[in-house]
């Protein structure tokens, strides 16, 4: 959230970013040298940009994650937000609630973490970088 550069991935280098959250950066969210190879899917790219030769694979969303006070670096998101359930289908839950709604896990830092739902019905949790 509010970063400059999110992710930037160097020469030679690989990344495949998934169920992640990229919120109102100031720069590009996620960035590559020529000869990297990057791919970013199930990701909500909120007010951010990607740079040249990031592929954008499936499941992109420009959506706000309804942060309930990033200015504090309270990065819970509230049960408005749009990144529950929208991660990879097929992959692990690990230690998420799964519920018969759930078509994917959560969005962000604690998505997959008994942590991202222990809280399901009032606020989801995620991350930040800053």
């Amino acid at each position: 959230y509010g970063n400059n550069t999110g992710v930037h991935v160097e020469s030679n280098g690989q990344a495949k970013i998934l169920n992640s959250i990229f919120s109102s950066n100031e720069g590009l969210a996620v960035t590559a040298d020529l000869d990297a190879s990057v791919e970013v899917a199930y990701t909500d790219l909120h007010q951010s940009q990607v740079g040249p030769g990031v592929v954008l694979k499936e499941g992109i969303m420009d959506a706000d994650p309804e942060f309930i006070d990033p200015g504090a670096n309270n990065f819970y998101y509230n049960k408005k937000s749009p990144c529950p359930d929208k991660g990879m289908p097929g992959y692990p839950y690990y230690e998420e609630l799964q519920t018969a709604e759930n078509n994917g896990i959560d969005l962000g830092a604690f998505g997959g973490t008994k942590h991202s739902s222990e809280n399901n019905n009032i606020l989801m949790r995620s991350s930040s970088t800053r």
